[in-house]
């Protein structure tokens, strides 16, 4: 099953090309302090994956399930959407983030640090809604955001 058929066929949205890995590469180098955890060569396989939006100066990179997984005690069914990483440089964030909840046209959830409160400022001016917590391995904690399918406007 091919994981983009509950994606809209058109988008005008711009997957990242493998031409863009060294620009991706040094907006991560960047933010080092918000995304410790990304590596470059899942970053590469996602890029290869059609997996990451590069568009306007925003970076959106996400994942569509195949299968059941969880967030926290949160259930991600087949075919819901997680947003791993989003940065913007452009000031187009919102804008490219609403193109986004259109374009997958499923639910979209993501996790942010707890202390990351820009980040959550901007989820929560952007529709999500804060459905829970989670902590990571490393002692972490953190949020999850929903945007539901319902809630996207078209």
């Amino acid at each position: 099953m091919n994981q983009f058929m509950y994606l809209k066929s058109e988008s005008n949205l711009r997957h990242a090309t493998e031409s863009d890995f060294e620009e991706i590469k040094n907006l991560f180098r960047k933010h080092k302090a918000i995304f410790p955890h990304v590596r470059m060569d899942r970053m590469l396989r996602k890029i290869k994956n059609k997996q990451v939006i590069f568009d306007n100066g925003v970076l959106i990179a996400y994942v569509v399930y195949k299968r059941k997984g969880y967030m926290g005690e949160h259930t991600i069914t087949k075919g819901e959407c997680v947003l791993n990483q989003i940065i913007s440089i452009s000031g187009k964030g919102s804008s490219v983030l609403q193109r986004f909840f259109n374009y997958v046209k499923t639910n979209v959830y993501l996790s942010v640090r707890k202390d990351n409160v820009h980040a959550m400022t901007f989820y929560e001016k952007n529709g999500m809604i804060n459905i829970g917590n989670i902590e990571w391995s490393n002692g972490l904690k953190g949020v999850i955001y929903k945007k539901g399918i319902d809630d996207v406007q078209t």
